[in-house]
């Protein structure tokens, strides 16, 4: 599902030559004109650079994409605080005037969800390239609730493009630097790659702790359980901040955030 991003080199020609036509709604309420007419622009722009079109999942129109996300976030939330007594901590350190990746640790397919009904923000989030394959059902869910491809055969750069273009647009975007769901609970080894994202970005880094969803839906599970969810967010990681930090030292004071905020959460 949900991957981290694998330490890779991007130039800057990788990142400047970046153009993304179409506008995901991540984070915006749009009145009714500014969506038709901004849809049909997008669909125009769309249109004349078809070379750019892999870049970007083509999720609709952003009015009928927006309510759709709001009433499911909505209904989320209700779900998790009857269901699963669902509790959020530490929302004050995403910003709301940048972009933004949130960088959590990784215990169930779940986790998508929790981050996502947790942030102050709508948030994209990085899938398997293999996963939008098709024309299925499932391909066209994880697009409209922002999912961006990136491929595990080659370097991920088309992959990094996107994240890089989405977050240079002040959107957020959810990533697991761990690269796999957790087999006991505990917080493992983390990925540089989203170092390398958030400073070709200029954005910081919010490190963010899920509890309780290994217990809902363990990775070798086939079935989930009721279980008490809680999530947060510790303080980030501005970009001065990463600039000054060698890739060894920024994982493991990823991990000490990620690891610290969990023992502390419900």
């Amino acid at each position: 599902m949900v991957i981290a991003v694998a330490s890779v080199t991007v130039t800057d020609s990788d990142t400047s030559s970046i153009r993304v036509p179409v506008d995901l709604p991540f984070g915006r309420r749009n009145g009714f004109f500014w969506a038709v007419s901004a849809s049909v622009a997008r669909e125009l722009e769309t249109r004349r650079t078809s070379d750019t079109r892999r870049y970007e999942p083509k999720v609709g129109s952003a009015l009928p994409t927006d309510i759709l996300f709001y009433a499911s976030k909505v209904f989320a939330w209700v779900l998790g605080l009857t269901l699963f007594r669902f509790r959020v901590t530490g929302r004050h350190n995403i910003p709301l005037n940048t972009g933004a990746l949130i960088a959590s640790n990784h215990q169930s397919y779940l986790d998508p969800v929790i981050i996502g009904t947790a942030a102050r923000r709508r948030t994209g989030y990085l899938a398997r390239e293999t996963l939008f394959r098709g024309s299925g059902f499932f391909r066209r869910l994880i697009t409209l609730y922002g999912a961006l491809p990136i491929s595990l055969e080659g370097s991920g750069k088309d992959g990094i493009r996107l994240a890089v273009a989405h977050l240079k647009k002040k959107r957020h975007i959810l990533v697991f630097p761990e690269g796999t769901r957790t087999h006991d609970g505990s917080v493992g080894p983390m990925h540089p790659g989203v170092k390398l994202i958030a400073e070709r970005a200029g954005v910081p880094i919010v490190p963010a702790a899920i509890r309780g969803a290994f217990e809902t839906w363990p990775r070798h599970a086939k079935r989930f359980r009721l279980h008490p969810l809680s999530a947060g967010f510790a303080k980030r990681f501005e970009p001065d901040e990463l600039r000054k930090m060698s890739a060894g030292e920024f994982c493991e004071a990823l991990r000490g955030r990620i690891a610290s905020l969990l023992n502390k959460l419900p």
